[in-house]
């Protein structure tokens, strides 16, 4: 309970005064890696997995299979990053000119990805998706302060499959 008292009171102390202007902002949709050794680590142990589910099952289509999705995995997280534009106002926020209400999330979470921000929002659905939102440095501080105005801040979960994700850049 503390630990979101401390969310809401770092928002607040940003900035207090109520600037009703939008906020807009443009950033990459994800961060390019910059490692490339563990594409090579990943083509290996991909490998060495077919052989074993080969070795222990005998089948060939499910080893193909396997492997096939692997590189496919592979290919898709060295994708380039694509420039998304934001923009948030007092009920909607846009992404790339598609809007979604505030009101349909109940909070969010700030998320540091290195010297870069990003932001979830928390849907209020349960079966709704998750929000994510990359913030520059320049407007960070706004955003942050704008939509703590709007929802409450909660402390980031980060488990072990989202940080697998977060490193092959998904």
């Amino acid at each position: 309970m503390d630990s979101n008292n401390t969310f809401n009171s770092y928002a607040k102390d940003l900035n207090t005064s109520q600037d009703v202007a939008d906020i807009d902002w443009v950033s990459t949709d994800n961060t390019a890696s910059k490692k490339a050794s563990w594409y090579l680590m990943f083509i290996f142990s991909t490998i060495v997995l077919g052989g074993l589910i080969y070795l222990v099952t005998k089948d060939l289509i499910t080893t193909i299979v396997i492997v096939f999705c692997g590189f496919m995995l592979l290919i898709y997280s060295i994708k380039k990053p694509k420039t998304v534009s934001y923009k948030l106002t007092d009920s909607s926020i846009y992404v790339s000119g598609k809007a979604f209400k505030i009101a349909n999330f109940k909070s969010f979470s700030i998320n540091n990805h290195g010297l870069e921000k990003a932001i979830s929002l928390i849907p209020m659905k349960r079966f709704y998706p998750y929000l994510y939102i990359n913030l520059n440095q320049e407007v960070s501080a706004d955003v942050i302060q704008r939509l703590s105005q709007l929802i409450p801040i909660q402390k980031p979960t980060v488990d072990i499959f989202e940080s697998l994700l977060r490193f092959i850049k998904l």
